[in-house]
């Protein structure tokens, strides 16, 4: 019966762990590159940005807030929820946002640029939905998402009758970035130079052919090893007394 040792390559894990023990600096050094590097990157390569959120009431009655509201009409709140999303992301709204937003800034902004900055959903499966906007400037963010709970809310319900959007929060100017973050990215880097560095090492051990011990000859052959070499230290000092 015939060996298929050019079929299967075994290499268990006492051999990953010697593999990667004999080539420890390497895979120090690519850690340390892909970790630094990740850091640098997120600290001084990468535009922080900064998100500003609000936050909206939904509900599907016009009934003031005296008045008993059923748990019915939380729970068609709750399904409104992604219908008014979508509808606040219309050029509808956003046309109207974004020449409010340009009057208070001085900056031009067209509906498109309002609507790549701006996310919006409900709130753990309530009747609640959250304004989100990311832009590169925390005042930039705090404007945008404050004039579109400004206009959204009746803009809603002069489309659909009998629904109802209150502000709930209005969004706070940002006092840190939201992304990049640092510790994360750099983690990621110190995870991803440990992998690649263990695969670049097991690759380099799967390329090298060269029969360095016993183990290696009997994988090539099924003929018994019957004599080795030892190796010979010379003592200089010895045999130049000699």
């Amino acid at each position: 019966m015939e060996r298929q040792t050019d079929d299967v390559i075994e290499i268990d894990l006492k051999r990953l762990l010697e593999m990667a023990i004999a080539r420890i600096r390497l895979i120090i050094f690519i850690v340390f590159i892909f970790t630094v590097s990740a850091f640098l990157i997120s600290k001084f390569v990468m535009t922080p940005l900064y998100t500003a959120s609000a936050t909206l009431y939904v509900n599907n009655s016009k009934a003031s807030i005296s008045q008993t509201i059923s748990i019915n009409d939380i729970d068609t709140g709750r399904e409104l929820v992604a219908l008014y999303s979508e509808f606040i992301e219309s050029d509808t709204v956003l046309e109207q946002v974004a020449a409010t937003v340009s009057n208070e800034t001085d900056l031009a902004f067209t509906s498109d640029d309002i609507r790549g900055m701006l996310t919006s959903g409900g709130v753990n499966e309530t009747s609640l939905m959250q304004i989100n906007v990311t832009t590169s400037s925390p005042e930039i963010s705090q404007i945008i998402a404050n004039a579109v709970v400004d206009i959204a809310p009746d803009r809603i319900t002069e489309f659909m009758d009998g629904s109802s959007v209150r502000v709930v929060d209005y969004a706070k100017l940002p006092e840190a970035p939201s992304s990049p973050n640092i510790k994360k990215n750099t983690a990621m880097g110190f995870l991803l130079g440990a992998v690649i560095s263990l695969g670049l090492v097991f690759l380099m051990e799967l390329m090298d052919t060269r029969i360095k011990n016993e183990e290696d000859l009997k994988k090539l052959t099924e003929y018994p090893v019957i004599g080795i070499i030892p190796e010979i230290f010379v003592d200089e000092e010895n045999t130049e007394t000699a």
